[in-house]
């Protein structure tokens, strides 16, 4: 992810780098199959990869999946935003014939079905929660309505998980937001934390120690 730097940086010298191979298949193997599909998971296993990057956003009716951008447009035969869309709405859209015919048929995933192929795959998740800024860096103070949705984002994502058998340690959740960190934190301290920024701020250490808290 060009001119992003992760503020987890004396975090993971000290407890995750035996975890974090220091390459990622960011939206999983995105050159050979549809980004932030499972087909694009699966793809970065057979290429060896042993960590993937995926990005959570909700549906209109506070399903989890897999997006990265603000609306569907650019990665399936919809229009519109993404948030403004339910669940059924989203599992009708093609989402991989936009990239190559071999994937027509292919559906945005729900974050429950990727945990769960993942854990099949042994492969562990890098997962963003997304910010709803404009730009990453923008200004949005706690009582903010994006601090809120961005916080919702972080809970729903934490109560799949928490309402699945699976093995936590494979997992790293990472955010420009830290109010979605903050909640992750709070919910699932175990699960290792990591903070993204365009540019690293004077209080960096004070921001990552924050959101480390007595976690991982």
């Amino acid at each position: 992810m060009p001119g992003i730097t992760k503020l987890s940086a004396s975090i993971a010298k000290r407890q995750a780098a035996p975890l974090m191979p220091r390459v990622i298949a960011h939206r999983g193997a995105r050159t050979s199959a549809p980004e932030n599909t499972i087909e694009a998971i699966v793809a970065a296993h057979e290429l060896g990869s042993k960590f993937c990057e995926v990005d959570v956003m909700l549906s209109k009716d506070k399903e989890v999946f897999l997006n990265h951008d603000r609306t569907v447009d650019r990665c399936s035969n919809g229009n519109g935003a993404f948030g403004d869309k339910t669940a059924a709405e989203l599992l009708s859209l093609d989402v991989g014939s936009w990239f190559s015919p071999e994937f027509a048929g292919a559906r945005y995933p729900l974050f429950c079905n990727v945990v769960e192929t993942s854990m099949e795959l042994g492969i562990g998740l890098n997962v963003e929660i997304k910010h709803l800024r404009q730009k990453a860096d923008d200004a949005c103070p706690a009582d903010c309505e994006t601090a809120s949705s961005e916080r919702e984002i972080a809970r729903e994502t934490v109560r799949v998980l928490q309402e699945m058998d699976v093995d936590l340690g494979n997992l790293v959740f990472s955010s420009f937001s830290t109010h979605a960190l903050e909640i992750v934190k709070e919910s699932l301290p175990q699960v290792k934390r990591a903070l993204l920024v365009e540019a690293i701020p004077d209080n960096w250490r004070e921001e990552v120690e924050r959101l480390r808290g007595s976690g991982p």
